[in-house]
C-alpha cells in the first residue's frame, strides 16, 4: 500500500514537472513571437520593425520585460468574460517599490491558416508614473499608435531637480 501511494505521488509529480517545462517552452514561444512580430501588423500607421527593437527605442533608457498573464476578455455576443493567455511587455521600474511606466498587453492567439504560429491582438496599454509618490492618474489607451505620443509628451527622463550637478570649474583654472 505504501508504495503504491509512493508510486503514484512520484508519477504525480512527474506529469507536473512535465506540464511545468511545457509551459515554460510555450511561455518563450509566445513571448518571443511578440518580440519578433513587425509592429504594422500590431496596429496602423506603426513602422515596418521588430515590436522589441521599436519598444526599447520608444523607452530607452529603460529596460524592458515581458511575462505571460491571464487576462479577463468581454465576449460581447454572449456577456461573458473569458480567460485568455496574454503576453505583456512593461518597464521594468526604475527603483525598488517602484512601478511601471508602460504597460503593454496582447492576446495570444493562433493564425487561421497555421494553428501552430501564433499570433497577436493589442488589448491595451497602460502608462503611469513611475514614482508612486506622484499624484497624476495612469492613462490607457487601446491603440497601440497612441503610445508614440504618449511617450513623447510624459518620457520619464531625468529632471533638471535629479540630474548630476555640473562640475564647477576650479579656482585658479584658466
Amino acid at each position: 500500500m505504501r508504495r503504491t501511494c509512493c508510486a503514484i505521488l512520484l508519477f504525480s509529480l512527474l506529469i507536473a514537472s512535465t506540464l511545468t517545462a511545457q509551459h515554460r517552452k510555450d511561455d518563450a514561444r509566445w513571448i518571443n513571437g511578440l518580440k519578433s512580430t513587425p509592429v504594422d501588423e500590431l496596429g496602423s500607421g506603426l513602422p515596418h520593425e521588430n515590436f522589441a527593437a521599436w519598444f526599447a527605442a520608444l523607452a530607452a533608457p529603460n529596460r524592458i520585460a515581458y511575462r505571460i498573464e491571464t487576462c479577463d476578455l468581454l465576449n460581447p455576443s454572449t456577456g461573458v468574460t473569458d480567460k485568455v493567455s496574454c503576453v505583456v511587455a512593461y518597464t521594468r521600474p526604475p527603483h525598488p517599490g517602484w512601478r511601471e511606466w508602460i504597460h503593454l498587453t496582447f492576446i495570444v492567439g493562433w493564425k487561421p491558416d497555421d494553428e501552430r504560429t501564433p499570433a497577436y491582438s493589442f488589448l491595451r496599454g497602460i502608462e503611469g508614473p513611475t514614482n508612486p509618490q506622484m499624484a497624476r492618474p495612469d492613462r490607457v489607451f487601446s491603440d497601440l499608435g497612441d503610445l508614440e505620443n504618449i511617450v513623447r509628451s510624459s518620457h520619464p527622463t531625468i529632471s533638471a531637480r535629479q540630474q548630476a550637478p555640473a562640475p564647477r570649474p576650479q579656482r585658479g583654472a584658466t
